[in-house]
C-alpha cells in the first residue's frame, strides 16, 4: 500500500516539476538568442516559421527506437523459448508486454516523424498549417475568428473559425511560437483582446 502511495507520489511530482524545469529552460536559451525581428523570406515571402524543436523529435526517436529494440528482442526470445522448449514457455503476460513495449516503441517512432512534418509558415495575411500526417491547409487571418488557449503543459493558441472548428493549433513549446503570438497580436489585436480579455497588450496595434 506504502509501495503504491509513494509511486503514484513520484508520478505526480514529476508530472508536474518536468514540464515546468522544460518550460524554464526553453524560456533561458529563447532569451539568451535574444527576439529577432521577422523578415520575409527572398523568395518565398515567409516571415517565420513555427514548428517543434529538434530535441523533442530526437528524444522521442530514441525511446522509440529503443523500444521498439527491447520490445522485439522479448518477442525473439519468448518464440525460442516456445520453440526450443513448450514445457518451459514464458508466460501470456510476457507476450502482453512484449508486443506492448514493441507497439508503443513504434507510436513513438511514428510520433517523431509527425513532430518533424509539423509547422506552421507565416506570412503577413496568411499561414500555412501542417500538423502531422494531415494535409497542408492555407489559413487567410481574416478566417480566424476566436483564439483560445490550448490544453497542454506548457501552453499554446488554437485558432477557431467563425464555424468554432480549429484552424490551426501552436504548441507554447514550439520554436517561435512567441512570434506567431505577436504577430497574431499585432495583426488581429480586436480578436486577441476578445479572445485574451485579461492581456492588455491585445488592445494595442
Amino acid at each position: 500500500m506504502h509501495i503504491t502511495v509513494l509511486s503514484v507520489s513520484l508520478a505526480l511530482v514529476i508530472g508536474i516539476v518536468v514540464p515546468i524545469v522544460v518550460a524554464a529552460l526553453v524560456r533561458r536559451g529563447d532569451a539568451a538568442r535574444g527576439k529577432t525581428f521577422p523578415m520575409p523570406d527572398a523568395v518565398t515571402g515567409v516571415l517565420f516559421e513555427v514548428r517543434t524543436r529538434r530535441w523533442q523529435r530526437v528524444l522521442l526517436r530514441v525511446i522509440g527506437y529503443v523500444m521498439a529494440i527491447v520490445g522485439a528482442f522479448m518477442t525473439f526470445i519468448g518464440a525460442v523459448v516456445g520453440f526450443t522448449d513448450p514445457d518451459e514457455a514464458l508466460p501470456f503476460g510476457f507476450w502482453i508486454a512484449a508486443v506492448l513495449i514493441l507497439a508503443f516503441g513504434v507510436w513513438l517512432v511514428m510520433m517523431a516523424s509527425a513532430l518533424g512534418r509539423t509547422r506552421l509558415q507565416v506570412w503577413e495575411d496568411r499561414l500555412l498549417a501542417r500538423r502531422g500526417f494531415r494535409a497542408e491547409r492555407l489559413v487567410l487571418l481574416s478566417d480566424i475568428a476566436r483564439l483560445t488557449p490550448y490544453a497542454s503543459q506548457y501552453g499554446g493558441i488554437v485558432a477557431k473559425g467563425a464555424d468554432g472548428g480549429k484552424l490551426f493549433i501552436s504548441d507554447g513549446l514550439e520554436l517561435n511560437h512567441d512570434l506567431l503570438a505577436d504577430h497574431l497580436r499585432t495583426r488581429l489585436p480586436q480578436v486577441w483582446a476578445a479572445s485574451f480579455p485579461g492581456d492588455a497588450r491585445g488592445a494595442r496595434r
